[in-house]
């Protein structure tokens, strides 16, 4: 039997995430939360462009820039 092993859409992204110059408010993303992957909107971008507030399912919460990925 195999191993079973966690792969994030993360993982299938450039680590230096080149999009990040191009978020904007109202921008869809992805992010991860508690394990779980969810498409967001940008709500506020802050903190020198380091953090973003995304909504997601019914959900307000700020993430550092390198772990939103724009859809």
């Amino acid at each position: 039997m195999q191993g079973a092993f966690n792969m994030s859409l993360f993982d299938l992204f450039d680590s230096d995430n080149e999009n990040i110059e191009e978020l904007k408010i109202d921008d869809k993303v992805y992010v991860e939360y508690q394990g779980e992957s969810y498409i967001g909107t940008v709500h506020s971008i802050y903190n020198n462009k380091e953090t973003v507030n995304v909504i997601f399912d019914n959900m307000h919460t700020a993430f550092h820039i390198s772990k939103v990925k724009k859809v």
